[in-house]
């Protein structure tokens, strides 16, 4: 089962839960996470330690050590990584319709999926010194990064309407701006 898990992620795919923990792997659950079973089929030596989900469809993806990104056709019964080379371990990764956004702690990358290849876009956000958090809202890409500058310290939310080529800042009437994950709801 699952236990007590610290969970990265969870997705709800096709009235499935799908939970990406710190330290347990994967798992599943067909029953509103009543029982819980270990879903890492196809993951090579089954990471424990996964960092984040995302969604493109009926495709769910997930970071993790080694930097490798798997992926799911079928609700985390079985995951196949993606053959693209993986630039580095991403601790934040988010999805919408044909692009994934991933993040280290300093660099930020984009992978399209009919390209399959990641850009690295980090120096066109303000702000990277740190990136805290990633997020897609159909096709708007947003990323909370701060700068640590010697003297300075500064933080942002910004966001990009051309697949990551251009960034804007975006947080006007927020008190702090940083932000360690986005959620979109709705359609």
């Amino acid at each position: 089962g699952l236990g007590k898990p610290a969970l990265a992620s969870i997705f709800i795919v096709d009235s499935v839960l799908v939970a990406a923990s710190y330290g347990q792997g994967m798992f599943r659950s067909t029953n509103n996470g009543l029982l819980w079973q270990h879903a890492d089929s196809g993951m090579k030596g089954a990471p424990k330690y996964n960092y984040g989900l995302a969604q493109i469809g009926n495709y769910i993806y997930v970071s993790t050590p080694g930097a490798v990104v798997y992926r799911s056709s079928n609700a985390g019964v079985s995951w196949d990584s993606l053959t693209a080379k993986v630039p580095a371990d991403f601790s934040q990764i988010a999805g919408s319709h044909s692009s994934l956004i991933a993040a280290t702690d300093g660099k930020l990358f984009v992978f399209d999926t009919a390209l399959a290849r990641w850009q690295d876009v980090s120096g066109k956000v303000p702000f990277n010194d740190e990136f805290l958090g990633v997020g897609m809202i159909d096709d708007v890409m947003l990323a909370s990064a701060r700068t640590n500058l010697p003297n300075t310290y500064a933080s942002g939310v910004f966001r990009s309407l051309d697949n990551g080529a251009s960034w804007t800042e975006a947080d006007s009437g927020m008190k702090y701006a940083e932000i360690n994950q986005f959620l979109s709801v709705g359609s």
